[in-house]
């Protein structure tokens, strides 16, 4: 259960990083 936790957080820290860097690339 541990194991799944850290993959959906590494997910959403990816998810949000992606993000972050589209709209700075983007400006």
């Amino acid at each position: 259960m541990d194991v799944i936790n850290i993959g959906a957080k590494l997910r959403m820290l990816w998810s949000v990083n992606g993000i972050v860097f589209g709209l700075i690339n983007w400006v």
